[in-house]
């Protein structure tokens, strides 16, 4: 059963498959392998864990990968911050969320009526 990446990870799938599918040797003929050899079988992304299924175009030979990154090679290649620069100064001394804010705020969506707009103008969310 071959799974197919899900979108916050792949970007390291398709960095995985390009660096065997450049890199990457059948180990009967030699021959190199192309992208389309190489599929994802399992992904642990959690764990940054892949094992790929690589079959060689030429013989057809099959072979399984058992790739692994480190975490922290992940979280420093691939920072997915949304905020623009501005906006991170703006909120690079403000205090951190609490477990408790979060539960105010659930209990406060729970029971709000109306939309955005005046979910918005509530300066008690500013």
């Amino acid at each position: 059963m071959v799974q197919q990446p899900d979108s916050h990870d792949n970007d390291t799938v398709l960095e995985l498959i390009e660096h065997f599918a450049g890199d990457g040797c059948c180990p009967l003929c030699g021959q190199t392998y192309r992208r389309d050899d190489i599929q994802v079988v399992r992904e642990q992304w959690r764990a940054a864990r892949w094992i790929l299924s690589m079959t060689c175009h030429c013989c057809g030979t099959a072979s399984l990968i058992k790739a692994r990154m480190p975490q922290q090679f992940y979280v420093q290649q691939h920072p997915h911050i949304e905020l623009t620069s501005c906006e991170q100064r703006r909120f690079a001394g403000a205090a951190r969320l609490t477990i408790d804010d979060v539960l105010d705020m659930h209990l406060y969506l729970k029971e709000f009526q109306g939309d955005v707009r005046r979910l918005g103008a509530n300066p008690a969310l500013q």
